[in-house]
């Protein structure tokens, strides 16, 4: 079976080499907006789709005859361009993406092909470059892989990066078997960043808002210096270097977790969170952020599919904070305040945190697999372990919800009801 994988690199580029980056980068930006240009203009003449590759194609041809700046750049990757804006109308008419739009300076990265490309021990050697780039590589890679194209791209703190695709002939992952004892719930959080089932924490560091106090000087002296002068553009890299640094720490402490969980454990339920709408709540929405769950989930996902483990979710508006993970009674009194708490039909001493990811671990393997526990989702008091509340969800429950009396309008004086999207 043939498997894509990616790995990314650190470049240590000179001068000369980080110029002929750039220019590639400001070339394929300047064919894929022009591209984007006349396929629009096509399709209102003529309401018909016209291929970047085959038809626009041949006018760039005469282009780059005409334009050094068009002539320099790598050849391949300005036909990767085209292909990708051809694809993404493709994903907008099928209703997987928004219409294309423009890209702008904030696009800095361009694709190429292996073609002209070798890599050496500590170097790579790229066309139209006098020299070999100095490249860290921090892995092997995969044996029998095949290199089938290459990401250049850089960050506002100048560092480059190439992320480089193999083509792996590996076998056909089996899944592994799903048991109760190497099952897993994690719940996330923000006073620990993961918590999961079997007791173990795992801190918050807040890499954010340790370094807020010398984000916030940096920018009142940026505020303070002459635009596009040399101590602007100075304390401007400074901010970059401090983003970056913030990125890469919280990037090393997600992929350590989730490399260990992976790797302790074939099975891993956790909550299907609205991320976006909590953000929404603007007393946690910088905590929230600084947190980054929605990566850490990425990072959970694709490991598990690469090692054959199991990812199973549990809906949004399954209760688990509320529900004792040994008998199943519901606590409705608990507050955010309460982080421990005695549950009055068994009187176990719960954490609140450790009791949700048992929940989290009991609803996703009742629903998935109820035959490996031998037991029912209800309970002695007729509550549904992790049970939806009706008044947050209504349609969850089977029954149909109470319509509200429609408000009169001030203006007009008829009956209009406000309308409010949901997000799916």
């Amino acid at each position: 079976m043939e498997v894509q994988k990616a790995y990314k690199f650190r470049m240590f580029p000179d001068q000369q080499q980080q110029d002929y980056f750039w220019h590639n980068i400001l070339a394929n930006r300047y064919i894929y907006n022009i591209a984007r240009l006349q396929k629009d203009h096509y399709y209102s003449r003529h309401r018909k789709q016209r291929s970047a590759v085959f038809d626009v194609a041949r006018e760039f041809t005469i282009l780059k005859a005409e334009n050094d700046f068009v002539k320099k750049a790598d050849s391949l990757s300005l036909i990767y361009s085209m292909r990708a804006l051809d694809q993404a109308y493709v994903n907008f008419f099928e209703g997987r993406a928004n219409f294309p739009k423009s890209r702008n300076k904030k696009h800095k990265s361009y694709v190429t092909y292996r073609l002209g490309i070798y890599i050496d021990e500590g170097f790579i050697k790229f066309p139209k470059v006098n020299k070999p780039v100095k490249t860290i590589f921090h892995r092997d890679f995969p044996e029998g892989a095949v290199l089938k194209s290459q990401t250049i791209s850089t960050t506002g703190n100048n560092e480059w990066y190439i992320s480089c695709q193999f083509e792996c002939t590996e076998e056909l992952f089996i899944k592994k078997e799903v048991k109760e004892e190497t099952t897993i719930g994690i719940d996330v959080g923000i006073k620990d960043f993961a918590i999961l089932s079997d007791g173990t924490k795992y801190d918050n560091n807040r890499y954010q808002e340790k370094s807020l106090k010398k984000l916030k000087r940096l920018q009142h002296e940026l505020e303070r210096r002459v635009a596009y002068s040399n101590g602007w553009y100075e304390t401007r890299n400074k901010i970059s270097a401090l983003h970056s640094k913030i990125v890469h720490q919280r990037n090393d402490y997600q992929h350590k977790i989730s490399t260990k969980i992976i790797s302790n454990f074939d099975t891993v339920v956790r909550e299907d969170l609205n991320i976006k709408g909590m953000l929404k709540n603007h007393h946690l929405a910088r905590v929230i952020s600084d947190a980054a769950w929605g990566m850490f989930f990425q990072k959970l996902q694709y490991k598990a599919d690469w090692k054959g483990k199991n990812v199973i979710k549990v809906p949004q508006f399954v209760a688990t904070t509320k529900p004792c993970s040994a008998c199943g009674w519901k606590n409705d009194t608990i507050t955010l305040k309460d982080r421990v708490w005695i549950c009055e039909k068994c009187g176990t001493k719960h954490d609140r945190d450790i009791n949700a990811a048992k929940n989290i671990k009991a609803y996703g393997l009742n629903i998935k697999y109820p035959e490996l526990t031998g037991e029912s989702t209800t309970v002695d008091n007729r509550q549904p372990l992790g049970a939806v509340d009706e008044a947050v969800n209504p349609a969850l429950t089977g029954e149909k919800p109470v319509k509200k009396r429609a408000r009169k309008s001030k203006v007009s004086g008829s009956s209009k009801v406000k309308s409010r999207r949901v997000s799916t």
